[in-house]
């Protein structure tokens, strides 16, 4: 026989370098920022979360680099994560038991005794070619099925032809949806003024995570969308959020800690819609995958929510006392004014280069402070 090698997607690389250069980044800037302004609760804090999710995405790049089984006529054997090899002889397996449940698909290789020799997804990249080969051997694939997936099962064959009449309708609609989510996201870009701005990239995420949750668990963004119909817009969403994540740069924000308090509340507050309708999966990469998702959300989008929400906005002339300009490697630069308030002195914000420029001339500009519902403060500098 040939070599039959079975190891993870790639997406689940994909999504642990993302995952790990994300929160890996937010881990390091935060610490410094906090160790520099000797705020013990933010170190703990930033540490327990933004640590876990790194260490999180470091688990699923090594688990999508180590975790396989390798079948061979001579040699088998199955590798998790950690790199453990666990051998057996092709002989030993005796039947292949298949567990359905729900869009969800286990395998597990069992010999004579029943005592289970190695286990995969039907996800996984070579996962096919080997039931097509036990199939074509002879060897027994037993099918066990949920009592979720079994109740399913029967209410779809009722109903299957007005299913998939009711299946083309919702594609057509959230492909109109999606138009729409686009148009908005252009139109804003260029017409509408900032908070009407950051109320339309705020809400087309939760919009679609709504969706999600909704048609739970036959829209996947975790995995391949094979044994799905609807696709979840991945494109859209993520530009979203790499525009949120612009329209906060230079947020310039005072307390650090409660910043990340509100990204903690926001993500917890996201996550029990889909706790709620996880307990009909069981896969752990989805669970994962989502959590990661909200995390990044909740990140990017707590600087526009507080924007939104601001009830005190303080306009104070103050003078520049220092300057400093960072080149990076890329060829980039970032500009920083020291300044003198009523409140602190020596005051380090970040500016934009034309602000940077006339406050080299005038050694004075206009700081803008505002103070959010929920008690975070942002300062920014303008002319």
């Amino acid at each position: 026989m040939k070599r039959i090698v079975i190891k993870e997607n790639k997406i689940l690389l994909i999504v642990g370098i993302i995952d790990a250069l994300f929160f890996g980044f937010c881990l390091i800037f935060s610490i410094i920022d906090a160790i520099s302004s000797h705020d013990l609760v933010q170190i703990v804090l930033c540490g327990v979360i933004f640590g876990s999710f790194t260490f999180l995405g470091i688990g699923l790049i090594l688990d999508a680099l180590l975790r396989c089984i390798v079948i061979t006529q001579k040699e088998c054997y199955s590798r998790s994560f950690y790199g453990v090899k666990k051998y057996f002889n092709y002989t030993d397996i005796s039947y292949c038991l298949m567990n359905i449940k729900n869009n969800y698909i286990q395998y597990c290789l069992y010999c004579s005794n029943h005592q289970k020799l190695a286990s995969f997804e039907d996800n996984m990249i070579g996962s096919k070619d080997l039931i097509s080969h036990f199939m074509k051997h002879n060897i027994p694939i037993q099918k066990k099925y949920s009592h979720t997936f079994q109740t399913e099962k029967t209410k779809t064959s009722m109903r299957s032809h007005g299913n998939s009449l009711n299946q083309q309708q919702m594609k057509k609609r959230l492909r109109i949806l999606k138009i729409i989510c686009v148009v908005l996201m252009l139109v804003s870009l260029f017409y509408f003024n900032h908070s009407i701005k950051l109320m339309i990239y705020l809400i087309i995420p939760l919009i679609w995570y709504g969706l999600y949750i909704y048609f739970y668990p036959t829209m996947f963004f975790d995995t391949s969308s094979e044994s799905s119909y609807l696709g979840f817009p991945y494109i859209i969403v993520g530009i979203d959020i790499i525009v949120l994540l612009k329209l906060s740069y230079m947020a310039n924000i005072q307390n650090m800690s409660c910043f990340f308090w509100m990204i903690a509340i926001i993500t917890i507050v996201l996550f029990v819609p889909f706790l709620i309708v996880y307990h009909h999966s069981k896969k752990l990469t989805r669970l994962l995958g989502v959590v990661m998702a909200l995390m990044v959300y909740s990140f990017v989008s707590c600087y526009s929510w507080n924007w939104l929400f601001c009830k005190d906005i303080i306009h104070e002339q103050v003078q520049v006392v220092d300057f400093k300009e960072i080149h990076t490697t890329k060829g980039g630069s970032s500009y920083y004014l020291y300044i003198d308030t009523s409140q602190q002195k020596h005051v380090k914000l970040e500016c934009s280069k034309n602000i940077y420029e006339n406050a080299k001339q005038t050694h004075h500009v206009v700081l803008c402070q505002r103070k959010s519902i929920f008690d975070i403060s942002y300062w920014n500098v303008h002319l």
